[in-house]
């Protein structure tokens, strides 16, 4: 029953965004009642468990990527909200910050967004625009003042990185907001764990917290990244395992105060026609007691996209 209301939260705020998107595009006015509702849906899901959104937060969609990354952006930052112990009204500003973080970028050609190869630097320019698109529009939305107040900063915010040297400028800041800091964590984690046009080698979402991990200090707040890794756990939810065993695994959930080296998997099984089925749901912390050792042990971690697996259609 979650899991249907999960998937329907969702679907109905991939909806409401790219309605809103369309009318804002050709300069008509819109509202956000529809998006603030489809928001406390997920909140109200999230705060309960936040297990189900997290793996639908596991779809990408290389042809409806904005849309579906931004939707995945609400959903991760929402979640460290909740975690780091936000009030449902900070939380229902986290997520339409977290959803309109790239409005802008319907402002930017097609042709530069999908570009194979490297930027120009005056495509780069031309990119680095979106975040200011982003705040023009959202200016043009039917809203109460308190609300735009609110989600404004952390979408203009969200490339300017922790120790302020990204972008947009701003001379004399000392400091990024907190909606903006946590934008910005789960912006570049679900981007790098997307399959890109200019990208040909995927990344796993180990890799990409390892390499996170590395800009801890610079590009990201530690602390707050710290509580974004410990949500996800070592091997966050659609992970792609391969065990000692020979056998292949999702990763379904990490249990809190367990060992996060073992979390619970999905064996996953290559049939004839190499597809892949559904196997039995076990525990890495499953121990042999005859041999004094664990039964699985994970010894390498990949993108499933890299198999052609979408983990959400799997783990939920």
């Amino acid at each position: 029953m979650r899991v249907e209301e999960a998937k329907n939260a969702y679907a109905h705020t991939l909806e409401a965004l790219k309605e809103i998107s369309q009318k804002v595009s050709l300069g008509n006015p819109s509202g956000i009642r529809k998006i603030l509702r489809t928001v406390q849906n997920m909140i109200d899901l999230i705060m309960e468990d936040d297990f189900v959104l997290l793996g639908l937060s596991t779809l990408k969609d290389y042809d409806d990527y904005t849309y579906v990354h931004s939707v995945n952006v609400a959903i991760l930052s929402i979640s460290v909200g909740a975690r780091i112990g936000l009030k449902k009204e900070a939380l229902e500003a986290l997520g339409i910050c977290g959803i309109f973080h790239d409005l802008g970028k319907i402002k930017i050609p097609i042709e530069i967004i999908n570009k194979p190869g490297p930027l120009t630097d005056q495509e780069y320019n031309e990119i680095k625009k979106h975040s200011l698109n982003s705040v023009r529009m959202l200016l043009s939305l039917r809203t109460s003042r308190t609300i735009l107040k609110e989600i404004l900063i952390g979408p203009f915010e969200h490339h300017q990185k922790y120790d302020l040297s990204g972008y947009p400028n701003s001379p004399g800041k000392a400091s990024l907001s907190l909606y903006g800091r946590i934008i910005s964590i789960a912006d570049v984690y679900d981007a790098l764990t997307s399959p890109r046009i200019y990208r040909p080698d995927s990344i796993s979402p180990p890799q990409a917290l390892n390499i996170m991990i590395q800009k801890s200090g610079k590009d990201f707040d530690p602390v707050l990244l710290k509580v974004f890794i410990n949500m996800l756990g070592v091997y966050p939810i659609g992970s792609l395992l391969k065990l000692n065993t020979g056998e292949y695994a999702l990763v379904v959930k990490t249990e809190r105060n367990s060992d996060p080296l073992r979390p619970k998997i999905l064996i996953i099984e290559q049939t004839s026609d190499k597809k892949w089925k559904r196997g039995s749901l076990v525990n890495l912390s499953e121990f042999n007691r005859s041999t004094g050792s664990y039964k699985r042990d994970a010894v390498g971690s990949y993108h499933p996209g890299l198999v052609g697996i979408q983990p959400s259609e799997y783990i939920l």
